[in-house]
């Protein structure tokens, strides 16, 4: 059985390797990859949340999300509501961000930043 320090530094490569990529990942797949189900509370992603807060690096668990909404179900500590448009904007900013850092410090993203319009897709 892996020990849950081993599987804390497994999820943080798995999740370290997707936003290099810019990709998110949903509970199912990361679950079905490291051999757990996606339900249930997810100890790791909490330390992983805040390890990152406590060394000033984007929150690598901000890639994560739900299948059913593409948002996760937490966003900095509380509930994220689909018709709350601030803070799932303010979410997809911080995505953005995290997706920045860990291509920029491995060289794969170029970075364009877009003049937002202010409307609603």
């Amino acid at each position: 059985m892996i020990s849950s320090s081993d599987k804390m530094h497994l999820i943080r490569s798995i999740l370290e390797c997707r936003a290099e990529k810019g990709l998110t990942i949903t509970f199912d797949d990361l679950g079905g990859q490291i051999g757990r189900r996606a339900r249930g509370p997810w100890p790791e992603l909490d330390a992983i949340y805040e390890e990152d807060k406590i060394t000033g690096r984007p929150d690598l668990t901000l890639c994560v999300m739900s299948a059913d909404t593409s948002v996760p179900p937490k966003y900095l500590g509380q509930t994220l509501e689909l018709k709350d448009r601030d803070r799932i904007n303010q979410y997809f900013n911080d995505l953005a961000r995290l997706f920045v850092y860990y291509g920029q410090k491995n060289g794969t993203v170029e970075v364009i930043w877009l003049e937002p319009t202010g409307e609603v897709p």
